[in-house]
């Protein structure tokens, strides 16, 4: 083997295993899977809509039987999900730009975000293969974790109607309508957008399909998947309105907290199917 292949292989390592349709060593694998990515909360007033998934893969696998293969790789995502709240009010402490203390008022309905998640994702697992049809076709399956590094996340408020007013109980005055000073009644025109803080979490992988020898040429394969959360992705900061748990929609006017705000922790959920072509390191 070449040091370049014995380099690629110590950086990519994943795993996959079929019968007489590969050779034992490292194999190479490339492909791209594609499903539905949904959000979970701890908030059952949010109501969750699976978006997309998009995931380019590339992975290397180093067979220690016939039947069993152990290994990593590296995939980059790019995942989508709506999130939406039928209502919301409350009450949260505010200081205008004259340094004044006031409460802001918030009153909202029918919100809509779109969140987006581009990660890099690391799996490491076991693969356990069975030969049939002469050993040019196998099931295999995989099971193991994935370690994932979000690298760009946003949000982005899409429908929905919110109205803030300012209320000084100081002057028994409620200021409301002054689009200038960032008070609005029934706003449905907000496109407001901002990044999600996330952190990096780790998935339970689980991968079930098939294996084909196509005589005289690589291998190809078709899975389903299925990655679900088994730390958070993203943890509120946020301090609590009230003792029923409330966190604020906005804590100041023009910010916009989005709703995935609304829960403590979100985990993620990914499902769909896998299209790989898998080459011995030998035929490189």
């Amino acid at each position: 083997m070449k040091p370049i292949h014995i380099i690629i292989a110590f950086l990519l390592i994943p795993l996959s295993s079929y019968g007489q349709t590969h050779q034992m060593g490292f194999n190479f694998e490339g492909g791209v899977s594609y499903g539905l990515h949904q959000i979970n909360t701890d908030n059952s007033a949010i109501k969750v809509n699976p978006g997309s998934s998009f995931q380019l893969n590339l992975h290397t696998t180093y067979f220690i039987s016939p039947y069993i293969g152990v290994g990593s790789g590296v995939s980059f995502g790019w995942n989508n999900a709506q999130l939406s709240l039928e209502g919301y009010q409350e009450d949260v402490p505010a200081v205008d730009s004259e340094g004044e203390a006031y409460i802001l008022q918030i009153t909202a309905q029918s919100l809509e975000d779109h969140v987006r998640i581009s990660n890099l994702s690391i799996p490491v697992f076991l693969s356990l293969a069975y030969p049939i049809s002469d050993g040019n076709i196998s099931l295999f399956g995989n099971l193991g974790v994935t370690f994932n590094l979000p690298m760009a996340t946003n949000y982005q408020l899409k429908n929905g109607t919110v109205t803030s007013r300012g209320w000084y109980p100081q002057y028994e005055l409620i200021l409301k309508d002054i689009p200038a000073h960032g008070l609005h009644e029934n706003r449905d025109n907000w496109n407001y957008k901002s990044d999600l803080e996330t952190q990096a979490h780790f998935n339970a992988l689980l991968e079930l399909g098939l294996k084909y020898k196509i005589p005289g040429a690589s291998v190809m394969s078709l899975s389903i998947f299925a990655q679900k959360g088994l730390t958070a992705f993203h943890q509120n900061e946020l301090e609590m309105v009230d003792e029923d748990g409330a966190f604020p929609l906005m804590n100041e006017v023009e910010q916009y907290n989005g709703i995935i705000n609304q829960s403590t922790k979100s985990t993620s959920l990914i499902y769909g199917i896998k299209i790989g072509v898998n080459f011995p390191a030998s035929s490189l």
